[in-house]
């Protein structure tokens, strides 16, 4: 319940956390893809297999196990900035109510929730977010 109130009450943070998790997400996986499906292809060009016509159905298998292995080291990453994002919200609740300043949060990190504090997403903005389940 508390971490739907802290996405109600700072909706700036929490889309652009949402937008950037999920950005990386997809960088990450199109990369690892790219990378495996360029080795696969290396390998099948330099050493090929007796009777392989064309490089298609292994290419394909490859880049389907390249993408599946992707999606789970990658869905790690997403799950971690959102829950980084729930810890500075959580610091900054208790800074507030202490009346004493966060001492645990980066200094960056509170540079980067100040600005994006008041962004308004307007009533489309589950359109807006990338990723967002």
């Amino acid at each position: 319940r508390k971490s739907l109130s802290m996405a109600a009450l700072s909706p700036g943070m929490f889309g652009l956390v949402g937008n950037v998790a999920c950005a990386v997400r997809v960088l990450g996986v199109l990369s690892v893809v790219a990378g495996t499906e360029y080795v696969g292809c290396i390998i099948l060009w330099w050493f090929p297999p007796e009777g392989l016509a064309y490089p298609t159905a292994p290419l394909i298998v490859v880049g389907v196990a390249a993408f599946i292995v992707a999606e789970v080291m990658m869905h790690p990453i997403s799950a971690a900035a959102r829950a980084a994002l729930h810890c500075y919200a959580i610091d900054e609740e208790e800074a507030q109510n202490s009346g004493v300043g966060s001492n645990r949060a980066p200094q960056s990190l509170v540079w980067l929730a100040e600005d994006n504090r008041h962004v308004d997403l307007g009533a489309d903005a589950h359109r807006r977010w990338c990723c967002s389940r």
